[in-house]
């Protein structure tokens, strides 16, 4: 398996603006995945991000997911975890990068073995394509040499990069803008699905709200995501916090991951609600026979509407987000459902208010607290207005007895499916 910073451990306090470097170790040898981390951070300091992946199957997941810099790959390592190294594993692997239509192929990549054969057999490999392979022989620190300086060259180049980049966009514009509901059970599951991302805090004295920067590397290269989450639930504070962000950073996205309810049986415990439009079923006006709705609602961008039913229709990325989920899994499998969503100023546990939302539009397929007041929030931002991106998945269908039991797992799709659209769309 993979493994990489804990969210914790990779959130530190530096200057907004800092580039980093992502590195995939593909090394089975826990000792020396920890000697070529020392050397990398020798050189890229704690602009590094290093992830190790222990066998090729979860090597392939990385790359699924994650634009790397560099990929290290050890020649001999297993194919699968608490398998044996075999001798063509990484070549295997490398084979994949360069082939497969899922894998994002990392800017650089370089080859390591002790074993004499395994190296002459990947030289001709890596050398056709212009690729560094490395014979580590044991007692000689020669190995170690080449390994610095093949990484002070990629540092030399992606330094020039950021300063390019620099120079063609405003300092400090986020693509990306990330609003949650809750710290701990959504905000946190959200930036953990970024994998591999280096997460700042913002610091301002002077802001209530604690503001995260993560520099992310998508299939179209870097970018910069901006995550917050509200002190309290209910769309006011929503508002106001994503209105006073918009204002501050101007992304050129805002979205909302997180939990809500649904309003059919027909969805399942953590499927994805995508909001075609956002509404409020609370505005109207008060009457003696009751509430005279007044419907107001905000329009998903058709362009990012369009990208997500595409990314709903990757059945092998939407059930791999079910399967590579460690704790328990609902009885059905994960789906991906397109409507609208509809926001109040309560948690509902009520099927007669249920009914009375979907009497006021048949279609809605989500319930929360939150959506409308981010969309809004959006939408009477200065133009031009970020368009808004709303997905948030099933933790209970309204209905008594409401539980705990799907937070996370709900939290998670929500924030998985995201980060990919992310990756394919940034």
């Amino acid at each position: 398996m993979a493994s990489r910073f804990a969210i914790s451990d990779r959130v530190n306090r530096v200057e907004p603006g800092e580039h980093v470097i992502t590195v995939l170790c593909l090394e089975d040898q826990a000792e020396l995945a920890r000697q070529v981390e020392e050397l990398a951070y020798g050189c890229f300091g704690s602009n590094l991000v290093f992830t190790v992946a222990k066998d090729v199957a979860s090597a392939k997941k990385e790359v699924q997911r994650t634009t790397f810099d560099i990929a290290l790959i050890d020649i001999q390592v297993p194919f699968r975890a608490g398998e044996i190294p075999h001798a063509t594993g990484g070549l295997l692997f490398l084979d994949h990068v360069l082939s497969s239509a899922h894998a994002n192929r990392p800017r650089y990549l370089a080859g390591i073995t002790t074993d004499r054969q395994a190296f002459e057999k990947a030289d001709s490999q890596f050398s056709s394509s212009m690729f560094t392979l490395v014979q580590r022989d044991v007692g000689s620190t020669e190995w170690l040499g080449r390994l610095t300086r093949f990484f002070s060259y990629v540092e030399s180049v992606s330094v020039k990069d950021e300063g390019t980049r620099q120079g063609a966009r405003r300092s400090g514009e986020p693509t990306l803008l990330v609003v949650c509901a809750l710290h701990k059970k959504e905000l946190v599951p959200s930036m953990e699905a970024f994998p591999s991302t280096h997460w700042t805090l913002i610091e301002n004295g002077q802001d209530p709200t604690s503001c995260f920067k993560g520099t992310v590397m998508t299939r179209s290269g870097q970018h910069t995501v901006l995550a917050a989450a509200a002190h309290e639930p209910g769309a006011p504070v929503a508002a106001a916090l994503t209105a006073r962000l918009i204002q501050k950073f101007k992304p050129k996205i805002v979205a909302m991951t997180g939990i809500a309810a649904a309003t059919s049986k027909d969805c399942g415990f953590g499927d994805i609600l995508f909001g075609e439009h956002i509404w409020d079923y609370t505005t109207g006006k008060a009457t003696q026979e009751g509430l005279r709705p007044e419907v107001r609602s905000v329009k998903c961008d058709a362009m990012v509407l369009d990208q997500s039913r595409q990314l709903a229709l990757d059945s092998p990325f939407i059930n791999s987000v079910m399967d590579e989920w460690p704790g328990p899994k609902p009885a059905t499998r994960l789906q991906v459902h397109f409507g609208p969503i509809t926001s109040g100023s309560a948690v509902i546990e009520d099927e007669a208010q249920v009914k009375r939302v979907l009497a006021r539009d048949r279609k809605t397929i989500g319930l929360d607290m939150e959506a409308y007041g981010v969309a809004v929030a959006a939408w009477y931002s200065e133009r031009p207005s970020p368009p808004v991106l709303i997905a948030k998945s099933v933790v209970d269908h309204a209905v008594p007895p409401k539980t705990d039991q799907w937070h996370e797992y709900a939290a998670y799709t929500s924030a998985r499916f995201l980060s990919e659209w992310a990756n394919r769309f940034l």
